[in-house]
Formats: structure tokens, sequence, C-alpha cells
């Protein structure tokens, strides 16, 4: 075949200065799905690589934190957890946390980590961000919110990957996962949900245990602060692409 035959057969893409940025996204992320697939289970595969239990971490880790929390907290702490036993309260909020943690790590990293493929090739970069989150679907939205905002300011400002850590120790003593959010009375408590994990932390729970009550007021308020971040997110991301592949 004639390689005059080939050029002609390969695809163009076409960037118009009047294109709206979000529907060049959806539209591009869907032409790049085989990618994200690709991406996504690469990252199942490196985490879980030559390690004896595997898949089983995602468990395992959750459940050690739990048996420090109940010492502490709940034994020496007398920590109420709503009638509950205190492991069982305490673990069904770890679970859904440490899935989130790892998904926000390892997405504020992913551009930093990646920028050999950044800078070599042309794709979606949003897809950089997402694929990490595969591994951790329970707290897709809130991990891709933040990790987009912290994907785009850790190719800028490298410090970014160092606060990462501190501020996820952090957010996990803002959210109700050592402590019941009842603790604090109404309103402060539906206010709480602006802590975008507090709603999943207490949804996660009522789901699992079958609370009389559902925390509608909590959810609400952190799907609405989720819908902003993650919106947000999208505009500052896109925003800020076009410079990746030169500061990376």
């Amino acid at each position: 075949m004639r390689s005059s035959e080939v050029v002609g057969q390969a695809p163009v893409l076409v960037i118009q200065a009047g294109e709206s940025a979000f529907g060049r996204q959806l539209r591009e992320l869907w032409q790049a799905r085989e990618l994200f697939y690709f991406l996504a289970w690469r990252d199942f595969k490196v985490r879980y690589k030559q390690t004896v239990l595997g898949a089983a971490w995602a468990i395992i880790q959750p459940l050690f934190t739990m048996v420090v929390f109940s010492i502490f907290f709940g034994y020496l702490g007398k920590m109420p957890s709503d009638g509950i036993p205190y492991p069982i309260f305490t673990y069904c909020a770890l679970l859904p946390w440490s899935l989130f943690a790892h998904a926000l790590n390892e997405s504020s990293n992913s551009l930093v980590n990646n920028q050999n493929l950044i800078t070599k090739v042309y794709f979606p970069r949003l897809i950089i961000p997402m694929a990490p989150l595969f591994v951790g679907l329970v707290d897709l939205l809130t991990a891709l919110a933040v990790g987009m905002w912290l994907a785009a300011l850790n190719v800028q400002y490298r410090d970014v990957r160092y606060t990462i850590p501190f501020l996820t120790q952090l957010w996990l003593f803002a959210t109700p996962v050592a402590y019941p959010s009842s603790l604090l009375p109404e309103p402060w408590r539906s206010l709480y949900g602006l802590n975008p994990m507090a709603g999943v932390v207490e949804g996660f729970r009522w789901s699992l245990l079958g609370r009389p009550s559902a925390p509608g007021p909590l959810i609400a308020v952190s799907s609405v602060a989720v819908l902003v971040l993650l919106i947000g997110g999208l505009w500052y991301f896109t925003r800020m692409e076009e410079t990746f592949a030169d500061i990376v």
C-alpha cells in the first residue's frame, strides 16, 4: 500500500475556535473510550500487581483502620455510634472513604505521572484523571470533581502533590467517619453536607445498615456541593488543558 493511501486514511481532528469546549470534551471522550478502558485496566493491574491478596486489600485496609478507630475512638474515647456497634458503624464509613482517598490521590497525580504520554500524542486529557477512578467507582463524582482541580493545579504547582496526603487526613476527620453526624443539631447538620463526603458516608451507612430515616437533607446538600465542584473542576481543567504539554 502506498504511503499516500495510508496518510489519506488517517483520522483528522479539527478544533474550531467557536466550538463549545464542553461539547468537544464529551465528543472526544466518547471517541477515545477504548483508550479510557485501556488506561483504567492498566491502573487496576498496577495497583494489585504481585500482591498475594489482590483486590481484597480494598476490604483489608479499612478493616485495619477500623480496629484502630474502635480502640481509640470507640473504647477509650466513648464516641457515640447511634446505637450501632462501633466497629460496624466505623467500617461502613471507611469502605467508601478508602476508595475515595485512593481515587483522589491517583487522580490528582495522574497528569504528572503520565507526562510522557501527554507530550507525545493528542487525546482528550480528561481521560487521564478519570481512568484511576475506575478502581474506586463508589465515589466517582466526588473524587473526579476534586481530582480535576488538583490534577490541573499539580501540573503548574508541584507542591500540590505534597499537600494531598495532608488534605486527605484533614478531610477524613472533617467527615463523619469516626463519629455520627447526629452530634450536630439542625440546621448545622444539613449544612455539614457542604462537605461532599458527608452525604456519601451517611448515605452508605444508611443503605447498608437499614437505618430508619434517610439522611435526605444531608445527601441533597452534598449532591449540590459535588455538582458545583464538578462543573468548576471541568471548567478549570478545560481552561488549563492547552498548557499541560508545555508545563508538565
